[in-house]
């Protein structure tokens, strides 16, 4: 035997004898779990149980303010949050995840023959440090095991969009097998720690019923009339869909964001409730990550629904918003609403309906396409111009349609012609650029000549992603009537009243922002763009734009929508440069 496989199996010999290690096929853990950094801690609890085909799992994580069950019971997989709401979250790439997560655990990976791994060994003076890939998914995984216990030490997962490292410590005998008693595990691209000091082991047959996803849904809203919410109307600005949310008594303007995983809520609107925060972590932002806390809401009123002790994010929300667009934006509602209904949005008419998942019957002639579970946000097959095709997250809270920066580089995208912008959400800001394509399809639908936006600087949050093409937004879904179906894991489509309208766009390639005296400046100035051969610089205060006075606008969505309007015509523009007044002519005939 080679010797790699003999240090392989001298290691699980190490853990226990053959006969011994048989109990590890049905094995259950309880600690205690604390997120490093975060000032929040908790309970773990862990049950696992291998057949011959598969493995069942199940871990329930409760940290007091937000707490998550995850459960596979062999064939897909389901999540209950801390309100008792209960989603299946099957992914083909989950599926390929528990998979090797079986064999890595029944050490198939130390069987010379298999046909699921190839092992190397590297010696260094202390450690063996062996690598491991696999022909289930792209995870290369390494293990380090001590020369002197020939123990695990750290087992690290180099996964498509992240890397996790787990280390191994306080080894104790258990029946005759050799258990950890503390796991640490990092997720760096997340800034995440965490702490598991366990308490006891048990090894029994437990029945199925313990991976079963829950039969009943723990409802923590109500409709106050019917058993629906019809026609609630919103406010569609700057590609957002704006809904007025009562918050304990106060009222609230929310943001419809089917790309939040979790609702979010304004660090200075919980301030004015009176509301505390809990625990401080890292969540992934657009570009980078981002400080977040949690807050428990009493009571949210939205028209005819009521939902009680709802757990938000709590960020620096509104004033994200106000130096982007000059809007104020109290919080965001996600995934743990959504999910909570079949929700319909018309765009056209600016409706939304909110339906209970128990009774609600579609009837219509739309198009129902599959959509996969991933981080609370649904994901959908798109193809841009019949030659990029991959899923990507469907995200009512973004206007543009996005394509991510491994897949910008990979082929070569950032060439293209385009108009260059500063762009970002929660997290860092990044360069992107904005270019005009031939067409994109989903679920059979054709939308010709899109404007897409990807980033053309590097970046670390969710547009940093590799297993996904991209992120649509509401450039897109304002073609149609959408329905979200959480419980069946599907998106319908319908065309709506504008499906083949064509919304103008502002192409000016002027970014505009608030000086601290509320005037209008220039932020950015894309090169190569009406923009910039009319003279425009960077700093420049902006007075008018043809014969309207900027003054008069409300925000920075309204300037836009305005620029938008004058595609195609010549404008004078008179600004403000070193105190003194010019006017330049603002040629926008001459941009796609």
């Amino acid at each position: 035997m080679n010797e790699k496989f003999k240090i392989l199996n001298k290691h699980i010999r190490s853990v226990g004898e053959q006969e011994k290690l048989k109990k590890l096929n049905s094995v259950y853990r309880e600690g205690a779990l604390e997120l490093t950094g975060t000032g929040l801690s908790g309970n773990y609890k862990e049950w696992k149980k291998f057949s011959p085909s598969t493995i069942f799992s199940k871990v329930e994580k409760d940290l007091g303010v937000i707490a998550e069950t995850v459960g596979f019971n062999g064939k897909s997989v389901w999540m209950q949050d801390n309100h008792g709401k209960v989603t299946n979250a099957t992914t083909h790439e989950l599926l390929k995840e528990f998979k090797l997560q079986k064999l890595l655990e029944q050490f198939e990976f130390a069987n010379p023959h298999s046909k699921y791994f190839k092992v190397s060994l590297k010696n260094s003076k202390e450690d063996y440090l062996f690598t491991i890939k696999n022909t289930i998914n792209d995870t290369t995984i390494e293990y380090i095991i001590s020369k002197t216990t020939l123990s695990l030490d750290k087992k690290i997962e180099h996964r498509k969009d992240n890397t996790r490292i787990t280390v191994f410590k306080n080894y104790r005998n258990i029946d005759g097998i050799k258990l950890p008693f503390e796991i640490n595990v990092e997720i760096p691209e997340f800034e995440l720690k965490e702490k598991i000091k366990i308490f006891k082991y048990e090894f029994g047959n437990f029945p199925q019923s313990v991976f079963t996803s829950p039969k009943k849904d723990a409802k923590d809203f109500k409709f106050l009339k019917n058993n629906k919410a019809e026609n609630i109307p919103f406010d569609f600005s700057g590609g957002h869909i704006y809904l007025n949310v009562n918050v304990n008594g106060n009222k609230g303007r929310f943001i419809l964001d089917s790309g939040a995983g979790k609702s979010v809520i304004d660090n200075g609107f919980i301030k004015k409730l009176g509301i505390k925060k809990q625990g401080i972590m890292k969540v992934q932002g657009i570009s980078d990550n981002a400080d977040i806390s949690f807050a428990v809401i009493k009571e949210m009123k939205i028209d005819n629904i009521k939902l009680h002790n709802q757990t938000l994010i709590t960020a620096e929300l509104s004033p994200l918003f106000k130096r982007a667009t000059g809007t104020i934006v109290d919080g965001l509602l996600g995934f743990d609403f959504l999910s909570r209904f079949i929700t319909k949005i018309d765009f056209a008419r600016q409706l939304i309906s909110c339906y209970d998942p128990e009774t609600f019957k579609y009837n219509g002639s739309g198009k129902k396409v599959k959509a996969e579970l991933g981080e609370n946000i649904f994901f959908v097959q798109v193809k841009i111009e019949d030659k990029f095709v991959g899923n990507a997250g469907v995200d009512t809270g973004a206007k543009g349609i996005t394509i991510f920066y491994h897949f910008v580089k990979k082929n070569k995208l950032e060439k293209r012609k385009g108009l260059v912008s500063i762009g970002g959400g929660l997290g860092a800001l990044h360069k992107a650029k904005t270019v005009r394509f031939k067409k994109i399809e989903i679920g059979g639908f054709k939308i010709n000549n899109p404007l897409i936006n990807f980033p053309i600087t590097a970046v670390k949050g969710a547009f940093s992603a590799k297993s996904k093409i991209g992120n649509l937004g509401t450039n897109l879904f304002r073609h149609f009537i959408v329905y979200f179906d959480y419980k069946n894991n599907v998106l319908i489509l319908e065309k709506g009243s504008n499906y083949n309208e064509k919304f103008p766009e502002n192409r000016s390639g002027i970014q505009f922002e608030y000086s601290r005296n509320k005037e209008i400046i220039v932020k950015f100035i894309s090169p190569d763009s009406p923009a910039k051969r009319s003279g425009l610089k960077e700093k420049d205060n902006v007075i008018s734009i043809g014969d309207t006075l900027v003054s008069k606008f409300k925000n920075l969505i309204e300037i836009g929508e305005f620029l938008a309007g004058l595609m195609g015509n010549e404008v004078q523009i008179i600004i403000k440069r070193n105190k003194k007044k010019e006017a330049l002519k603002l040629n926008l005939r001459d941009s796609d």
